[in-house]
């Protein structure tokens, strides 16, 4: 009899072992299970359109690149996957995907692709559930040869609405990002357009230093319509962007613009840069606050404001943090917050809000000077440890501050910080936890430019008045 030798014996165990791990395994898997559809609207409850905004700058015969996209805010009733398109027209179209993890509002990024065919303005539709949005971006001409009157376009963003007939102001602002191939200092500036013109003074501390650059604009557009403005960065490079000047009625004085220190309108909004933090990255302008309505709360008119954060769940361990908030104004300037308590202060300290659950608080009053303070109204607490009473006590930090922000240079700023307290009975002492005392910064003309609380800072980018 011949002897299988043991090299043989392993060889067959192995095939053997292979052949029965193979039946196992089945058929090789095909993904991730997908999450199911959303229930969404693109209108508020009264039927109305919810923001959107067109970003990056269209020309016809020039493909679209990642700077064209266009953001949508949607109401969402049932939380999942969303999809949005937009059909093709004059040779673009739009879409975009994104998770919404709970109810409520949330913004889809559609981004652009093809080529615009033709110049001028070109409508779009967004259609869903059997109800549509209009909206519409405009399209520059082609220029000789391919190139623009300007050189490139800039990749620029225009901050304030330009009105005939009313002065320019601080809000009215062109921010761009320039390299330069040697260090030094330059002038940036446009001619004069129409009556306006922009202009900034630059510093490259190095070669090839990418310097971000805030055009500040000055004078009063005469007429309407579209105007072509070339940037000099002043080492001989150039772009070119325009700027759309749209009727008003500016009264006595000769501005329509709103100087009170949070100018608060429908289609209003602010963008923040948000810090890394808890092994959340740094999100540039991913925090958008965007006025989209009013709502009546205990009687008072308020703005409603979302608040974008541009936080997944996967990028913080509190889940997706956008919300909304309610600011209202007085006639004599003083601007209120209203707060959800639970969501504000009770989350994090296991406290209960519930008679009330939201209060009202004094950001802003004409006169306050450094140093003044004064107090919300006291609301019963529950807590593990019995009830407590609570309010928020408030301090003018500053009044007249200079500071950069990002790339912004401002004068005259208006601080305040809030810190919440609570008493046991035995006096008030400020009240512990993961956020506690917070403050807030404003400008004149402006509104809010800045946020903090505990090692958190989110100052302000980019804003657009109506």
């Amino acid at each position: 009899m011949k002897k299988r030798t043991p090299a043989f014996l392993a060889l067959c165990l192995l095939a053997l072992l292979t052949a029965c791990q193979q039946e196992i395994q089945g058929p090789p898997q095909t993904g991730q299970p997908q999450q199911p559809p959303a229930a969404f609207s693109l209108q508020d409850t009264a039927g109305n359109c919810l923001p959107d905004s067109v970003h990056g700058s269209y020309r016809a015969g020039r493909a679209l690149g990642d700077s064209n996209f266009i953001e949508v805010t949607v109401r969402v009733t049932t939380p999942g996957s969303i999809t949005l398109s937009i059909a093709p027209q004059n040779g673009i179209s739009f879409t975009g995907t994104v998770q919404a993890p709970a109810a409520g509002l949330a913004t889809v990024r559609l981004a652009g692709s093809g080529t615009p065919l033709a110049a001028g303005s070109t409508a779009l539709v967004l259609a869903q559930g059997g109800t549509s949005c209009p909206l519409a971006l405009t399209v520059d001409a082609a220029a000789p040869g391919g190139g623009t009157p300007a050189g490139s376009a800039c990749f620029a963003t225009v901050s304030g609405v330009f009105k005939k007939d009313s002065a320019l102001g601080p809000i009215h602002q062109i921010s761009l990002i320039h390299a330069y191939a040697s260090s030094g200092s330059f002038t940036v500036s446009t001619d004069t357009v129409n009556g306006y013109y922009f202009r900034k003074d630059v510093t490259a501390a190095y070669a090839g230093a990418n310097v971000p650059i805030m055009l500040q604009g000055f004078g009063t557009p005469g007429q309407l319509g579209s105007d072509t403005f070339t940037v000099r960065f002043g080492d001989g490079e150039r772009c070119g962007f325009r700027i759309s000047v749209v009727a008003g009625t500016p009264p006595a004085g000769g501005s329509t613009a709103d100087t009170t220190m949070f100018p608060l309108a429908v289609g209003n909004w602010w963008s923040y840069a948000h810090p890394s933090l808890s092994g959340m990255p740094g999100l540039i302008d991913s925090v958008k606050i965007t006025v989209i309505g009013t709502k009546l709360i205990d009687g008072k008119t308020y703005f409603q404001c979302y608040r974008r954060s541009g936080i997944t769940g996967s990028q913080s361990p509190f889940g997706t943090m956008d919300d909304t908030l309610y600011f209202r104004k007085e006639a004599n300037g003083a601007v209120y917050q209203n707060f959800n308590l639970n969501a504000e202060y009770g989350w994090y300290n296991n406290y209960t809000f519930s008679n009330p659950a939201r209060g009202e608080v004094l950001l802003y009053e004409p006169g306050r000077a450094v140093g003044d303070s004064w107090y919300s109204d006291v609301v019963p607490v529950s807590t593990s440890a019995g009830p407590l009473q609570f309010r928020v006590r408030s301090e003018v930090m500053r009044t007249n501050w200079s500071f950069t922000m990002t790339v912004n240079n401002f004068t005259g700023i208006y601080q305040v910080s809030l810190e919440p307290e609570v008493n046991d009975g035995t006096g008030w002492y400020p009240m512990t936890g993961y956020v506690n005392r917070r403050t807030k910064a404003f400008v004149r003309g402006v509104g809010m430019v800045a946020e903090e609380y505990e090692v958190q800072y989110s100052p302000i980018r980019y804003w657009h008045l109506q």
